[in-house]
């Protein structure tokens, strides 16, 4: 589980109709702690906690359950399980209980990602390859062909352009934003700096 050791945090923005025009508006960390085994396999636990509020979007009256104002939340239980081998990350989406693929970067230019848990398309290569510095070693930065429609660029070990597990497609009546990816309390994107937690 090379990816996700030295405490990594991703920290996410996501706006979304719950549905529009009721807008619920979050800002929340992913991050590992704990591990599990599963068919012999070590995961990690992925937790999340944020801060949101929800918002009435239109002229009154406001509908039934959009009235929720402002909350906060830390998830006692994790969200996931996951893990990494080699230059892929497979992730159990609790409750279920079957692995799949999250990302693969093991990749060259002009390979076609896999049809993954956060990328329904089967029509995005890679462009071209890049890299960013962590004191771990470098990570590449993988660019995508436009007809990703939504994600221009995946980073090894940390997501893609629109977050972690969040879709690399274009989803209905949401978007997502990742601010900061950190380890042990330092950023390293999408610039150097403290902790994203």
């Amino acid at each position: 589980n090379e990816y996700f050791e030295h405490l990594p945090v991703w920290l996410l923005n996501s706006m979304c109709g719950v549905p529009a025009p009721c807008i619920e508006n979050e800002n929340y960390n992913y991050y590992v702690t704990g591990d599990t085994l599963v068919n012999s396999y070590t995961y990690k636990k992925i937790f999340r906690k944020g801060t949101g509020s929800i918002s009435w979007m239109a002229m009154p009256p406001v509908a039934p359950g959009c009235n929720l104002g402002n909350y906060n939340y830390t998830n006692s239980i994790p969200q996931y399980f996951i893990r990494s081998s080699g230059k892929k990350m497979f992730l159990v989406p609790l409750p279920d209980t079957a692995e799949v693929l999250l990302y693969d970067f093991d990749l060259d230019v002009s390979d076609t990602l896999p049809v993954t848990y956060n990328n329904f398309q089967n029509d995005i290569f890679v462009t071209s390859i890049d890299s960013i510095y962590t004191p771990y070693g470098y990570r590449k930065k993988f660019l995508l062909s436009p007809n990703s429609q939504w994600t221009i660029f995946l980073l090894e070990g940390i997501g893609h352009e629109r977050g972690f597990l969040e879709p690399l497609n274009t989803p209905f009546d949401c978007g997502f934003t990742p601010e900061c990816f950190s380890i042990n309390d330092t950023a390293y994107f999408p610039v150097q700096g403290p902790t994203c937690e």
